[in-house]
């Protein structure tokens, strides 16, 4: 009988221990970010070989703790996350207790998951005129004012903004008719409003990296001699790297040749959208890729991907994801008025060059 029992134990022990490496170990892998079959050294490497930031948006519709958890999976380190300053306390002229605790927030629980946080501001064409200029002061003064502020433990570490000129009408009206000079005019008005952000960042107390997100095509036209203000070490007078957005392919070799004039002259962080790749595995691939094709250019700091949910899909989903249109690279011109840069962002279609697009 006692033979029988410790059988009987030993089966059970051999049972449970089948059942840890068959359930609990692809659970943990899950909580890692693995995809089956996908490996945990290439994952690793993306993780932390390089900068692998996010745009995200619809912040105020989110659960904290789930975009945590969402961004560790997916490998991102740091969030440029579209951020409504008008209510952030202190001084935000719309400021919200609610909000401006659920930032802080999620700052604090971003931070102990090693991801930075760059509040991402500015989301109108419009602000590239001159007579918006001190508006988009404002809105960056309130992004200071709520790192600054003694409750705020954990501030922003960073401040980005999403204008992209080449999306104004005017500017797609003279480049249908190769009007150089106008789009000079327009770029010159766009350099005026990094200086006037990168003087209002310099009055901040905490250190705050600025940056843009640009067409590519700016280093490219600059190069030429179409548009000389485009050029990025004259963008880089005033911010702390770039941001080139880098849409329509997915191959490393053509994302390379497209940033190429940017990332070997100043700081860069090369633009991707998710929705140009086969699965998630063939994004980090071609993220690897860019790392060693890019290991003897000191100023590539790593992949920008558009945009966080369309990346989880296709995470989740395994494939590509379908769409019919072209790339939501610019935002239409809205007028400006009282909007604020997330009423702007939530809108539920935005025309993005001459497209309708679903946000």
């Amino acid at each position: 009988m006692q033979k029988k029992i410790i059988r009987f134990t030993y089966f059970r022990v051999l049972t449970l221990m089948a059942l840890q490496l068959f359930i609990i170990l692809p659970i943990k892998s899950e909580a890692k970010g693995m995809l089956p079959g996908f490996e945990n050294e290439k994952l690793t490497l993306f993780s932390k070989s390089a900068t692998k930031a996010i745009w995200m948006y619809r912040f105020s519709e989110r659960n904290n703790r789930k975009t945590i958890k969402e961004l560790e999976k997916l490998g991102i380190n740091l969030v440029f996350l579209s951020t409504d300053s008008s209510k952030l306390l202190p001084s935000g002229n719309n400021a919200s207790r609610k909000y401006t605790k659920k930032m802080r927030n999620f700052i604090k629980k971003a931070h102990k998951a090693g991801i930075s946080v760059h509040a991402m501001t500015l989301e109108d064409t419009g602000f590239t005129f001159p007579k918006y200029h001190a508006r988009g002061a404002q809105l960056v003064e309130w992004i200071i004012d709520f790192s600054e502020s003694s409750k705020t433990k954990e501030p922003f570490d960073g401040v980005h903004i999403d204008t992209e000129p080449h999306g104004l009408p005017a500017w797609s009206d003279a480049l249908k008719t190769q009007d150089w000079v106008k789009m000079e005019k327009i770029m010159q008005q766009y350099v005026q409003l990094l200086e006037i952000i990168s003087d209002t960042l310099k009055s901040s107390s905490v250190a705050l990296p600025f940056s843009p997100a640009i067409h590519w095509k700016y280093n490219k036209w600059a190069a030429e001699g179409k548009i000389p203000s485009a050029d990025p070490e004259n963008l880089a007078r005033y911010v702390d790297f770039l941001v080139p957005m880098i849409y329509e392919v997915s191959g490393s070799a053509k994302i390379y040749s497209r940033s190429i004039r940017t990332a070997s002259k100043v700081p860069t962080l090369v633009g991707i959208s998710a929705i140009d790749f086969s699965g998630y595995e063939p994004l980090v691939d071609t993220s690897l890729a860019l790392s060693e094709r890019y290991k003897a250019e000191g100023k590539y700091m790593g992949t920008a991907i558009f945009k966080l949910s369309t990346l989880s899909d296709l995470y989740e989903k395994g494939t590509r994801l379908v769409y019919d249109g072209s790339h939501p690279i610019t935002p239409q011109a809205f007028p400006l008025g009282d909007i604020m840069d997330e009423e702007v962002e939530n809108r539920k279609n935005l025309v993005c060059e001459g497209v309708i697009v679903s946000y």
